[in-house]
C-alpha cells in the first residue's frame, strides 16, 4: 500500500494513521484519502515508525545501559565524532552514568530518547548516523557546567572560553537542560 517502505514499516504507518484518524474523530480510513492528504499524513507519521535496524540498536543500548558495563556501552558510542571534535582518547576516560537501573520511558524525536534513573530524574540519549550505522552521541559531561551561557547581543563575537579537556564521557545528558 505504501510505496518504497518495508512490510513492517507499512503496517506501522497504517496503524499510526488509523490511530490518528480515530483521535480526530474521523471514520475515514487512510486507504480512502486523496494523494495530497495521504502525503501530509504520511510525513507526520514517519517519525513514529523506526526501522528494524534502529529498533534493534536502541534495544542494544537499553541492555547496555541496564548492565552499566563500560565496555558494552563504549562499543555503541560514536568515537569517530568524539575524536573529530577534539575529544581525548576514549580508553583513558572514566564513564559517568546516573544511578541505575536506567529505563527508557519514551522517544523525544526520531533519534532522541528519554530515560529515567532510580531517583526518577530524566536523561536524554541522542543517536547519530555514522558511516557504520547508528551510534550513541558521546558527551564530555552529563550537564553543562554552570548551566547555559547567555549569548552575545547583536553581532558581537562570542568570547572564547578555554575548555579544559574532559576526563569523563557519558551517553546521557540531564533533561531538560538547566537554564
Amino acid at each position: 500500500m505504501f510505496p518504497g517502505v518495508s512490510e513492517k514499516e507499512d503496517e506501522c504507518l497504517l496503524m499510526f494513521a488509523n490511530q490518528y484518524l480515530s483521535k480526530v474523530n474521523r471514520r475515514t480510513r487512510v486507504a480512502s484519502r486523496s494523494p495530497g492528504q495521504y502525503l501530509i499524513l504520511l510525513s507526520a507519521l514517519l517519525a513514529g515508525c523506526g526501522s528494524a535496524a534502529s529498533d534493534t540498536f536502541i534495544h542494544d543500548v537499553d541492555h547496555a545501559l541496564k548492565s552499566g558495563d563500560r565496555v558494552r556501552i563504549a562499543a555503541l558510542m560514536d568515537w569517530e565524532g568524539w575524536r573529530a571534535s577534539g575529544g581525548a582518547d576514549p580508553g583513558k576516560l572514566r564513564m559517568v552514568l546516573p544511578a541505575g537501573p536506567l529505563t527508557r520511558t519514551r522517544a523525544l524525536a526520531e533519534r532522541e530518547y528519554l530515560y529515567n534513573d532510580a531517583e526518577g530524574k530524566s536523561w536524554r540519549l541522542r543517536l547519530v548516523e555514522t558511516k557504520g550505522g547508528l551510534k550513541v552521541l558521546a558527551l564530555p559531561r552529563a550537564c553543562p557546567a554552570g548551566g547555559m551561557r547567555r549569548g552575545p547581543i547583536g553581532d558581537a563575537p562570542v568570547p572564547a572560553s578555554p575548555t579544559p579537556p574532559s576526563e569523563t564521557f557519558t551517553p546521557l545528558e540531564c533533561w531538560p537542560l538547566p537554564k
